[in-house]
């Protein structure tokens, strides 16, 4: 009878431990393949935060440096004109026809005020400068010759909208690096009302007893 038990008790336990074993290799597995879904989620969202950065700084100095090239030329070197300003039509339709789709990654990646700025600030900006270097050519085409003036204006004007690109840029470069960071370090939470599910009870109660609540943060993974 104590043999036949202990018989029973072993082949309990093995069935218990083969069960067991097997339940946490399959959750292993499961979680490591989900924790590889993440990273090849985050690798992939951090690309376009980079290609949207790429895309958008190449288009807008493209622009940019066509309408100085024509602005330079309408005093300095007339017989130019024509090339200038083929090559300043080409980068305007290049930013245009870009325009739109800049705007969903934008807002998905860095809020819809950003995407307020790009349109109603850079863009915007760039059609009044362009609608006062069309005029100038215009007139050097009909005959005229713009004053120094105007060019003045112009060169100033873009002086302008250099620095408002510039600033532009830089907010996406630090978005990535921003995103980069969290990727590879862990997002930080602050103790607030909105964000108490990222808490865990311990770290709830650990909240109770310190003396800078306003302080108080947990990192968690991306």
């Amino acid at each position: 009878m104590g043999n036949s038990s202990a018989i029973v008790a072993a082949l309990v336990g093995a069935v218990t431990t083969g069960v067991l074993g097997n339940y946490l290799v399959q959750r292993w597995q499961r979680q490591s393949w989900f924790a590889q879904q993440r990273q090849l989620f985050h690798q992939q969202e951090l690309d376009e935060l980079k290609d949207l950065y790429d895309e958008i700084s190449e288009r807008g100095e493209a622009r940019l440096t066509s309408m100085r090239r024509l602005v330079a030329v309408l005093l300095d070197d007339p017989p130019e004109l024509e090339k200038a300003l083929d090559e300043y039509r080409n980068q305007l339709t290049l930013w245009n026809s870009a325009l739109r789709s800049f705007f969903p990654p934008i807002t998905l990646h860095y809020g819809w005020h950003k995407t307020l700025q790009l349109e109603n600030e850079i863009h915007a900006n760039f059609v009044a400068v362009g609608r006062l270097l069309e005029q100038q050519v215009r007139l050097v085409k009909g005959g005229g010759k713009p004053l120094s003036a105007n060019r003045t204006v112009l060169q100033t004007r873009l002086n302008l909208q250099a620095g408002a690109l510039s600033e532009f840029y830089q907010d996406l470069a630090n978005g990535v690096a921003k995103r980069r960071d969290e990727v590879l370090n862990g997002k930080r939470h602050w103790y607030r009302s909105g964000g108490l599910s990222h808490f865990s009870t311990s770290d709830l109660i650990k909240a109770l007893f310190t003396s800078n609540v306003d302080g108080f943060n947990v990192v968690r993974p991306a």
